[in-house]
Formats: structure tokens, sequence, C-alpha cells
């Protein structure tokens, strides 16, 4: 019975379930032919107060335009390829009528299009003329046509052009595209220098100019720059030219897997030449599957690729440990730790550097310069890197006329997502317009690596280039970091006939951070700069025993360290042995001794009782009274490795004089003892 109860009472739950449902339904249903219903009613109703001739607004509170010719603007027809400078261009643009009839039709002038002329309009092969008058275009219109098109002309674009810079091996010049109109593929043709062999073509994006040489088909001959491609109403481009190229390849990703298959190289720098291209295509070894959609890597071979797909999931290859513990950007060894120029004001230069990632995936570089900002401009901030791969960076250089003769410094900084950065230094000896003093700075080979506190000392060599004659000259000399700030200097007055010298030396803060640092010179003639010189050197860490202390600071602590350890072991050995035959019945450390077993307790029995063992003798090739005293051997080991590290510029003169002093300084007492 109660069974009977709980089915009757779940039967009526769930009719009463139903009955919700439809009731929710018919309700949903309701609303939504009722909203139907509304909509339907609004639309003809708006239709019906809708003109077939000028757009009028509907009632019922819902405004809609609909204009009586609907343009087609997004695809016009250009009958010929928009030249700047040529002849007008002939626009045509597909219509479509919305009325019935035959009624006089006034638009407004399509978006994008100004001062146009000879304005038709074709329906169905009949040709009408329009009237144009402020914006407003007018036409007797046939509905019936149902489409028709517009056929106009549009003056073409026109060209500006101004030079930046120019000289024997360089020139920039900046060419803006104007137009009132909207014209696509647009082409220029534009007068250069032919003596000028190699050039690239920049568009500015509204931030930076960005290269477009490829994209818009710069060709150059016969005197005449030309490309196209470009959309305008107003375009501003950078036309570059110069006698010589350093090739700057990128590739992108292989199409096998990781670095086999083919890919494509592109010179950032367009020389026309393959020196240094690096390979499109390699070699994937059976068993290593493609990519799909293509993969990572570069300049390696298919053996690689074989090796990665084989090996357990989880396990990490020798080879992949050491590069894990590497750094993965690798600069070129020209620029290693400096990029040094010479310029002088009003010219312009180009150099570059190249960049490897010799990492196991692809890398986004970012690029920035620091310092130099008026004189350095770097022809990308942003580049890509497959594994293997290398791409070059280039810089650009343009002393302004006015810049002060002198050294200036400043830095590029190359840095990925993962933080890590690579430093290049940038020197830029800015001569004098005309140098009357060629001026040579040296830094001393013995100091070109030295500890903060001591003195660099560097060799001045100033030339007289003005010929007979001798003149007293002003040199100001003194040391820099890269970020311009003044460590030190000094000034002197010296008499140059042809060739005079000067040995400079700068003693450097005990307190001076480690780096790289440069001393700088100039000559003065008169108050006039008339030469400028420089070079680098290193500050290292002071001299430590530890991780960071040169090779030769490593080298003396070795050594001292084995003589202790060595001197300690055969003290503990002699001391044991004494031990060992003067106390035959305690252990080292003062216990009882254990006992021996019976036989040989038998044996030591029967000798006599005044037996006792003797102490072995010690050999007269090793005996200390025959060879030199333990203190002795040390300091002449000391000597020779400090002698071997000032030799190699690891320890710094300063530092070598002392220590030498002090060590002869005992050494003399062995001998006079």
């Amino acid at each position: 019975m109660e069974s009977t109860k709980e089915e009757k009472a779940r039967a009526a739950k769930s009719s009463k379930a139903a009955a919700c449902l439809r009731l929710r339904r018919s309700g949903i249903a309701a609303a939504f032919y009722s909203l139907t219903a509304f909509f339907t009613v609004v639309i003809l109703a708006v239709s019906f107060n809708i003109s077939s001739e000028e757009a009028t607004a509907a009632q019922l509170g819902v405004g809609i335009t609909i204009p009586p010719v609907k343009i087609n603007q997004t695809a016009p027809v250009q009958n010929i390829t928009p030249s700047v400078g040529g002849a007008n261009i002939s626009i045509i643009l597909q219509m479509t009528y919305n009325g019935t009839g035959v009624q006089n039709i006034t638009i407004t002038l399509p978006s994008g299009w100004k001062k146009i002329v000879n304005v038709k309009i074709n329906e169905s092969g009949v040709i009408k003329n329009a009237t144009l008058a402020g914006g407003q275009l007018t036409w007797e219109a046939n509905h019936s046509a149902l489409n028709a098109t517009m056929i106009f002309d549009a003056a073409p674009p026109s060209l500006t052009s101004s030079v930046n810079f120019t000289n024997t091996t360089f020139f920039q010049k900046n060419l803006t595209v104007e137009s009132d109109n909207s014209f696509t593929n647009v082409s220029v043709s534009v007068e250069v220098n032919s003596s000028y062999t190699f050039y690239t073509l920049y568009w500015y994006n509204g931030t930076q100019f960005v290269d477009k040489t490829v994209e818009f088909n710069l060709q150059v001959a016969g005197g005449l720059a030309n490309f196209s491609g470009f959309s305008t109403s107003t375009v501003l481009f950078r036309l570059e030219g110069s006698i010589s190229c350093t090739e700057s390849w990128s590739c992108g990703a292989w199409s096998g897997s990781p670095s086999c298959g083919t890919r494509t190289c592109t010179d950032a720098n367009h020389c026309g030449t393959t020196t240094s291209k690096p390979s499109e295509s390699a070699t994937c070894e059976t068993g290593a599957p493609p990519a799909a959609g293509g993969g990572g890597g570069g300049g390696g071979s298919g053996g690689n690729a074989t090796l990665a797909a084989a090996k357990k999931p989880g396990v990490v290859l020798p080879s992949e440990k050491k590069a894990a513990a590497e750094k993965t950007l690798e600069v070129s060894p020209a620029a290693r730790e400096l990029l040094k120029l010479f310029i002088k004001p009003g010219e312009f230069k180009k150099t570059s550097f190249s960049i490897k990632n010799s990492g196991g995936k692809r890398l986004g570089l970012n690029i920035r310069s620091e310092g130099l900002a008026s004189f350095l401009t770097l022809a990308t901030s942003y580049a890509e890197l497959e594994p293997g791969d290398s791409t070059s960076i280039e810089l650009l250089l343009l002393v302004d006329k006015q810049t002060q003769p002198g050294t200036y410094s400043g830095k590029i900084v190359v840095s990925t997502k993962e933080t890590e950065e690579l430093i290049v230094n940038v020197l830029l000896d800015v001569a004098p317009l005309k140098t009357l003093f060629d001026t040579l700075v040296n830094v001393n080979q013995k100091t070109k690596s030295i500890q903060p506190g001591d003195s660099v000392i560097a060799d001045l060599a100033i030339f007289n280039l003005l010929g007979a004659g001798k003149f007293d000259v002003r040199v100001i000399y003194g040391i820099k970091d890269f970020t311009d700030k003044l460590i030190t200097s000094r000034q002197q007055t010296i008499a140059v006939e042809t060739r005079a010298g000067l040995a400079a030396v700068l003693e450097l803060p005990k307190d001076l951070p480690p780096g790289q640092y440069y001393m700088f010179a100039v000559v003065q003639l008169e108050g006039t700069t008339v030469g400028v010189g420089s070079d680098t050197f290193n500050v290292v860490s002071p001299l430590k025993l530890g991780k960071a202390a040169p090779i030769g600071a490593n080298i003396l602590f070795i050594l001292l360290l084995s003589f202790m350890v060595l001197t300690a072991l055969l003290t503990f050995v002699s001391v044991a042995e004494i031990i060992r035959h003067h106390l035959p019945n305690k252990s080292f450390f003062g216990r009882q001794a254990a006992t021996r077993p019976a036989a040989r307790k038998t044996t030591e029995q029967k000798q006599p009782a005044a037996a006792k063992p003797r102490l072995p003798a010690v050999k007269p090739a090793t005996a200390a009274t025959t060879a030199k005293p333990a203190s002795q051997i040390t300091l002449e080991k000391k000597l020779k490795v400090l002698e071997q590290g000032f030799s190699e510029g690891l320890i710094s003169t300063k530092t070598y004089i002392e220590d030498k002093t002090k060590i002869e300084n005992e050494l003399k007492k062995f001998k006079t003892g």
C-alpha cells in the first residue's frame, strides 16, 4: 500500500511539472508571436512611409534612411595604374537604384573623391551627364535600369621631395606623395644619382620608417628609381642610396623538424649579392617526421632532428644541458666588446654587427640604443631568430655639422623575453672638420686590464699636419665610462713640431665598479679643438681568492693550498708514527688497543724484553736538512706565479711591483742566513 501511495504521489508531481512546463512554453510562444506581429507592423508602416525619391524618415519613432542610390565604394575600378604626375585616372563606381520610375536624383559626392571632372552615368548602355556643384551630384535617373555605373576622371597624385643628406658615399631623400583622392596600386618614378649603387626604400607608418624595398618593388636603373603597389591619399617615403652594401640575412622557419627541409632567407639590405646567404635547404634524415605547419630551427642538419625524435620523454641530452648552461646570444667577433667609429661633422656612416641564436628555440630580440641619441639610429627595433641563425643589426650614424668635436659613447642593448641581455659598447670619435693634429691614444697593454685604485698608462702620439712650424698645444685627456660620465682628467701644454709624444698616467678611484672604460684625448690650438683620439681598457674586480679572481690569483691560491695540505698530511703521519711506537698498547685516540691474535702474541713473547721497535730512517734524498726550507720554496713559487700573471696582463703594474719587492726581501733573508 505504501508503495502504491508513493507512486501516486510521484505521478501527481510529474503531472503538475508537465503542466507548468506547457504553461511556460505557451507563454514564451505567445510573447514571440506578439513581438513578431509588432515588428511586422512596424516594418510595413516604415515601408509605406518611405518615399521612392529623396530618402525620408519613418514614423513610429524609428528613423531609417534609405538613399535612392547605393554606391559600392569598396571596389573602385581604375582603368590605368595611377602614376604620380601622370595623366588623369578614370574611375568607375558600381551603383544600385532603390526607387522606381524616372526622376532627378541628387546625392553627395562619394567619400574619398574630390576635384573630379567629366562625371557621367551609364544606365545599361545609356549615358547621362551629371551636374557637380557644391559637392552634390545631380542627374535624371531611370530606376527601371536597376543597376548603373558612375564614371569620372580624377587628378593624379603629386610628388614633392627634399634631400636630407648627401656626400660621396651616401644620400638620403624624403618623398611625399599627396592626392585629393583615394587611389590604389600607385606608382612613382623619381630621378636619382647614378653614382650610388645600392638603394633602400622606407615607408613612414606614423611612428617609424619601415623597409618596403621588396613589397613596393623598388627598381633603380638609368638614373630613375621606380616603385609601386601602395595606396594613398598622403604617404611619406624615404629613399636611401650608398656606394657599398653589407649583406644582412634573416631566414624563416624550416619546413621540416627541427632544422631540415626548406626555408626562405632575405637580405635586409637588398644588396643583390649572395656571398653570405645561409642555406635554404637541408636534407631530413629518415625517421625525422615533418613538423605540421612548419617547424622551428635553422642552420643545422637533419641529424639533430633524428636524435630529438628518438630520445625518451623527460631525458635531457648532454648537448641540451650544455646549451642551457651557456648564453643563447652570440655577437660577431668584430663587435664582441666594442664598435669604434671615426666620423666628421656632417658625415653619414652605416655599420652593423651580427647576432647569432646559439640556443635551441626561436628568440624574439628587442633592440634599443642608450646614449648617442642625437647621432645613432637603429634600422630595426625587433627581430626574430631561429636556432642556429644569425641576423645583422644595422646602425645609421649621422652627425650634424654643428656637432662639437670629441669622443662620444653609448651602447646597443639586445634583450630577449627571458630578460637575457647582450650589450655592445659604441665609441664615436667626432673629429674636427679640419683635422690639424692627428691624435692617437694607445693604452699600455700592461694596464689594459687593471684593478680599481691602480693607474692607467697610455701613450699619446700627436702629429702636426699643418706643415712647418712649432706649435704649443693644450692636451686634455681623461677617463669616462660608457654613459659619458667623467671619472678623472688632466691637461697639460706641450710643443709639437712634427711629432710629439706624451705618457698619460691617470689613477683610478678605489671604489670604481668593474667594467669597460675608455681614455680620451683632445688637442686644442688657441682654444679650438684640432684633434681627438681614444682607446679602451677594462677594470676588473680586486684580486681575490675566489671564483671572480683572475687566473693568476687562482693559480697562486691552488699552489698555496696544495702546499698547506701536503704539510699538514706529513705532520699528521709523523705524529701518528711517533705515538704508535712510543705508546704500543694505546690507540691513537688513547683507548686500550685491541687484543692481538694468539699466534702473534706467542711470537711477541719470544722476543727479548729490551728489544723495542725503531723509527724508520729518513732517506737523505728527501731529508729536510739537505733541501731548501719549505717557506723558501713557497716564496719562490709565489714569485714565479706573480711574474707569469704580470706577463699575461692579469696583475696590475702597481700590485706586481709591491708584491715582488716583498717576496724578494723575504728571500734575501735565506741567502744572508
